[in-house]
């Protein structure tokens, strides 16, 4: 075969476009660390007065509650567990939700309250409130330089902590009548958690296997009247994700 200088100069064009576009590939590989929101001993005391009306949009005492936070939003599933089934266990356990406003639901009550001589609500159970995934770019070499190491994937992923821990809890009307808009859902209260990390122990390349969380206390809430309770706890994991686009608006990046 002739090599000629035209042969050369394609040969040289064609090297340096692959090395441009590996090179792109490699700049857009990512670890994306998967959080999952957990709680457990959920108490529910004080005046709770969200479900009290008559009408369609009303299942008065009782009510399914959803949670808003950093994991998710609202999605009428059982993210704040209740102890109560209306209809058999092919329902959402719900909460009396009409605690003081109406006589007839008040405690002593075992109708209605399922704790402490029939007085307060609790179910201890643990669910998941939400997940969501973010991706964090590596800074990777180029392929085509034998001098730089392998890419770290998710091996650098030492942990994962989430600071905002924050729950809002709502009683999910508007989901039970198929539109869950947000005029619909009744808010109950916000509570408050501190941070939650989880250490990976065992990372390479390809990802970080599961792993827990302590469980946390809360440390506070915003309302005086009701008192409503409950721990959380995190679980995360991480995979690397091939060639994702930065700008896509549906991903989470931190």
């Amino acid at each position: 075969m002739r090599i000629t200088t035209l042969t050369l100069w394609l040969l040289t064009c064609s090297l340096a476009t692959t090395d441009l576009l590996l090179a792109q590939q490699q700049g857009d590989l990512y670890c994306a660390v998967t959080y999952k929101g957990q709680n457990r001993n959920r108490t529910v005391a004080g005046a709770v007065n969200v479900e009290c009306g008559d009408g369609e949009i009303h299942s008065t005492p009782f009510g399914n509650w959803g949670v808003v936070s950093f994991y998710g939003g609202k999605s009428d599933t059982d993210q704040f567990r209740g102890w109560k089934w209306l209809d058999g266990p092919s329902t959402k356990k719900q909460w009396n939700s009409c605690t003081t406003d109406l006589a007839q639901y008040h405690p002593p009550n075992c109708a209605y309250y399922n704790d402490k001589g029939c007085t307060t609500q609790r179910s201890n159970d643990v669910v998941t409130h939400g997940t969501v995934t973010y991706r964090s770019k590596n800074q990777c070499p180029q392929y085509l330089d034998p001098d730089n190491p392998k890419p770290p994937g998710c091996a650098n992923q030492a942990s994962a902590t989430v600071t905002k821990n924050n729950m809002s809890l709502y009683e999910l009307d508007g989901w039970r009548l198929g539109r869950p808009g947000p005029n619909d859902d009744d808010f109950v209260e916000n509570l408050y958690f501190p941070s939650t990390t989880v250490t990976f122990t065992n990372c390479n390349y390809d990802g970080c296997s599961e792993k827990t969380s302590a469980w946390k206390q809360m440390t506070g809430s915003s309302s005086s009247s009701a008192d409503v309770r409950a721990e959380i706890r995190m679980r995360a994991k991480a995979q690397v994700v091939g060639y994702c686009d930065t700008g896509n608006s549906d991903w989470n990046w931190d």
